[in-house]
């Protein structure tokens, strides 16, 4: 009677042991693919994206995988890169860059694909328009209204009250160079400022472009906001010093860097509705379902210490306007 007793629980154990460790095991965590194609080595591991993964409660090793490819501003790499991603069969792409998002589309028709910071995806050929979409492909992109243009002009102007001439310094291998150029050219005309073009096509070309704005009288700074000029914009803010050229650029790291004023969109925001995008994604919603979103959300950071050094001194109607000063 024991030995029975004792078989029938030994079997018993080896046909619960196996259903109790299934029931234990972890449900998958999805595992996202990265890629950067603008910036820095900073730009890899974004705070700004990682934070809004763990408003939402994903945590990286925990709820969520992630994987980083990051070409540090080598678009060249963008294709190795996302055919990297899509061999590891991850189950959602997020593509940061107009270059990584066309190689990310041209790697897979299958994996989701959420853009950020391309510039006009419809213009950059991702999408055949900002709410009619199909295929894998959707996004959030930092293409501002026309009036941003002139915001920037006014700005500046503001802190600089006797601007009459500016200069607007382009990449000049930027796809949308020629786009850039009217609105600004609008905005300058109707104040009566007068305004330079300035192409720089390498790194190696900062130097002369703000030695000719020297020649040329220019007396204040719009920086274009394109992913080449974004890479260097610490170079960019340290020449603008050495030259004490007021300067104002799109990217908040800008002014944190040393540039005179930086505003833009809410980097924080356009990650959010990634983010908000990505979940929708995995749980169940196709990318062509959602529509490319577009910023709402605007910041002006201004650096004092940069004004002191440049002998101006910001009017206080500017500094309330800020949403952060830097002293």
């Amino acid at each position: 009677m024991t030995h029975r007793l004792i078989g029938f629980l030994v079997t018993l154990a080896i046909l619960v042991v196996p259903i109790a460790a299934h029931a234990q095991l972890p449900a998958k965590v999805p595992r996202i693919g990265i890629l950067v194609t603008s910036g820095g080595r900073q730009s890899c591991s974004s705070p700004d994206f990682l934070h809004a993964l763990r408003e939402r409660g994903y945590v990286d090793g925990q709820t969520i995988s992630l994987t980083w490819r990051c070409a540090e501003g080598r678009t060249d790499l963008a294709g190795q890169f996302a055919e990297e991603l899509v061999r590891l069969e991850v189950d959602v792409i997020v593509s940061n860059g107009l270059a990584g998002s066309h190689a990310v589309k041209a790697a897979t028709q299958t994996i989701p694909i959420i853009f950020t910071a391309v510039g006009d995806p419809v213009e950059g050929k991702l999408v055949p328009s900002l709410t009619q979409l199909s295929g894998n492909l959707t996004g959030v992109t930092n293409i501002p209204d026309p009036a941003f243009y002139a915001t920037h002009l006014a700005l500046l102007r503001e802190a600089v009250p006797d601007l009459t001439r500016v200069a607007l310094l382009l990449y000049a291998d930027d796809p949308f160079r020629a786009g850039r150029i009217p609105p600004v050219d609008t905005a300058a005309k109707a104040v009566g400022i007068d305004l330079h073009l300035v192409d720089v096509a390498t790194p190696d070309g900062f130097e002369a472009a703000f030695e000719a704005m020297k020649r040329q009288g220019v007396g204040g700074l719009l920086v274009s906001f394109t992913p080449f000029l974004t890479t260097y914009r610490t170079q960019i803010a340290a020449l603008a010093a050495q030259h004490r050229l007021p300067t104002i650029a799109h990217n908040r790291p800008f002014a944190e860097h040393g540039g005179l004023m930086a505003y833009g969109w809410d980097r924080a925001e356009l990650w959010r509705g990634a983010v908000s995008y990505l979940e929708r994604i995995l749980h169940g919603a196709k990318p062509a379902d959602l529509p490319v979103q577009r910023p709402t959300t605007f910041e002006l950071v201004i650096n004092l210490k940069t004004a002191r050094a440049l002998g101006l001194t910001i009017p206080p109607t500017l500094l309330f306007q800020a949403d952060e000063v830097l002293r």
